[in-house]
């Protein structure tokens, strides 16, 4: 396996939400952990740990607005909270 990729046991969708589309990829089962990358990443970066995690929890990994494969939101940035209630409901 390369670094920095996710095994195919791991899923991939998008989730619209406030005017955009987020890149998330999730497995395991178990509790949910959700690994956040910093700015100037992209999701990738947890590949190693989220497969050692997936051995007992969901792990979901985004990509955060704007970065890797999530989408930019049509009017650019706004100072607005951003929700990851979608994302943990699906």
């Amino acid at each position: 396996m390369e670094p920095f990729s996710f095994p195919p046991e791991f899923h991939t969708g998008e989730i619209t939400t406030n005017g955009t589309s987020i890149y998330v990829r999730s497995g395991g089962t178990g509790p949910a952990v959700v690994l956040l990358h910093g700015y100037g990443e992209t999701g990738d970066m947890w590949a190693p740990m989220a497969i050692d995690l997936a051995r007992d929890h969901t792990v979901v990994v985004p990509d955060l607005r704007g970065m890797g494969l999530s989408s930019k939101p049509v009017g650019g940035f706004r100072r607005k909270p951003a929700t990851w209630r979608a994302c943990l409901t699906r």
